[in-house]
């Protein structure tokens, strides 16, 4: 059930992230239908943290199991498969325009259409970024440092390591990175070319969701975490304080919004509200899946069983086990039905909703061919044998 959560948490944000894209792209109201108004918690801090929670567990288990040999080829294995699919948008995105000519505008090219090869190019070597796709590049250099910090927590320094990810979170808050990244367009010319260096996440404010998850993940499957302990009614008291500061965010996000504020809070480096408020979701839905199940408080108990139902959902779980290819082909689908049906101005709010559902239903779709194809690759390597899809 564990691990059917995790899928269901991923394929839950996976879900909203393509809605939420895809309400922009095409200026449509539905956006105002999510959670996105329930404080600064948005679907890219749960992806990638939960992301970061199923590589620690997977990862730890195979360098347990295999040694270090094992762990690097499993590495190795993800960082061509995340590459391959970074590429492939990439690619995509290039043709898309190049097909529809260089006079196309829509929200998606704004930049893009300026300069089409130099800005794959910087895409190739992880310095540029595509709209709606900068978790890939940004995957592909965590993945990197990934054996380093399974070591730290196979030998006990988890406290170590994440002081070292808080210690580079708070780095990325001086700003010094998006000034490394003006600099090194100006210095070469990149920028008066319409290339756009750097990715819209901070990876070294980032980071922090992905290796906080990992380290997680990393002792559960060494057995040194388990989710049960919040069993233990001394934990109840801080659960109920995460609940008011969650409600305390919420309420300041709507009450914001209503008046119509200006955000000074900055999502692409994680302001410090972001990761408060992340802190204060997961402390309180970790508490109700597991202790909230059997609270005493009815009301709770019942949130609890709704929670456990929703994320447990087989639709949002097999979308959580094939996340990858999902997300990568939101980013290629958007570019192309974007590019297909040109400016939005001419749109009733009725087409643009029919636009933003018609996206979103493509996800399953796209899983359910990814997993006949895992089972078929694993029917090749078992001799013809049928094996079961993931």
């Amino acid at each position: 059930m564990r691990f059917q959560i995790i899928d269901g948490f991923r394929g839950f944000f996976l879900f909203f992230m393509v809605w939420m894209h895809s309400a922009a792209v095409f200026h449509s109201d539905l956006h105002y239908i999510s959670h996105h108004s329930l404080g600064w918690v948005e679907d890219a801090q749960g992806f990638v943290f939960f992301s970061g929670l199923v590589i620690g567990l997977v990862f730890m288990k195979r360098l347990v199991k295999s040694g270090e040999r094992g762990l690097w080829a499993l590495v190795r294995k993800r960082v061509k498969t995340i590459y391959i699919a970074h590429l492939l948008v990439l690619v995509a995105a290039f043709v898309a325009l190049w097909v529809a000519g260089p006079d196309t505008r829509t929200d998606m090219f704004t930049y893009f259409a300026q300069a089409p090869f130099g800005n794959v190019l910087a895409g190739v070597f992880l310095m540029g970024r595509i709209t709606y796709a900068d978790i890939l590049p940004m995957y592909l250099v965590f993945i990197l440092f990934t054996p380093a910090a399974l070591y730290l927590v196979r030998e006990g320094r988890t406290m170590l390591l994440l002081a070292i990810c808080f210690a580079l979170w708070g780095g990325a808050q001086t700003g010094v990175v998006e000034f490394f990244w003006r600099k090194l367009g100006d210095v070469s010319g990149l920028t008066e070319d319409g290339v756009r260096l750097g990715i819209f996440f901070n990876r070294f404010a980032w980071q922090a969701l992905y290796f906080g998850g990992l380290a997680i993940g990393a002792n559960m499957a060494l057995g040194r975490f388990d989710p049960a302990m919040f069993k233990d009614p001394r934990w109840r008291p801080v659960a109920m304080v995460c609940l008011m500061l969650a409600g305390l965010f919420a309420g300041c996000d709507l009450l914001q919004t209503i008046m119509g504020l200006k955000a000074e809070q900055e999502r692409n480096i994680l302001d410090a509200v972001y990761v408060a408020n992340f802190l204060a979701d997961l402390g309180i839905m970790t508490w109700l899946l597991t202790a909230g199940l059997s609270d005493g408080n009815a009301v709770l108990r019942t949130v609890a069983h709704a929670f456990r139902r929703l994320f447990t959902w087989r639709p949002l779980v097999f979308l959580g086990r094939h996340s990858l290819q999902v997300y990568a082909w939101h980013a290629i689908g958007l570019w192309l039905l974007a590019l297909a049906v040109g400016p939005t101005e001419a749109l009733s709010q009725l087409d643009r909703a029919i636009l933003v559902v018609a996206m979103s239903a493509t996800l399953w779709p796209v899983a359910w061919l990814n997993a006949r194809w895992q089972s078929f690759r694993a029917m090749r390597r078992a001799g013809g044998q049928s094996v079961p899809a993931e």
